[in-house]
């Protein structure tokens, strides 16, 4: 009932999300640069470890790039900034989505993001 109150309104007061990313665009050539090129088109991605964590998933903006890993400013289940960044490991990684309805949602309910600590 929760999510229908907040999240149903917006998306249908919206017209779809127009693709803002031309997936020729995207490099392949490691995680790294998938974060890379998607992250600054994307306001927001959504990451999984299917394997690990088969019922969790982090939402939130890239803040910092590495090689093997990236600095994640999450949004909590409440739809709300947490006050640090979480570093997230490619390797456990086995999907990235963005670009979505739904990230446009979370989004709008969370707010602008704040400066992380």
């Amino acid at each position: 009932m929760k999510l229908k109150r907040k999240f149903m309104p917006f998306i249908e007061s919206r017209t779809p999300a127009a693709p803002q990313l031309n997936l020729d665009d995207i490099d392949l050539g490691s995680a790294g640069s998938i974060y890379g090129t998607t992250s600054a088109t994307a306001p927001l991605i959504l990451l999984y470890e299917e394997e690990r964590a088969p019922d969790k998933l982090w939402i939130g903006t890239v803040v910092e790039l590495r090689r093997k890993s990236a600095w994640i400013h999450m949004i909590n289940p409440n739809t709300r900034w947490y006050e640090k960044v979480v570093n997230v490991r490619f390797k456990n990684l086995t999907r990235i989505d963005l670009l979505s309805d739904y990230d446009r949602a979370l989004l709008y309910m969370a707010g602008p993001e704040p400066k992380a600590g």
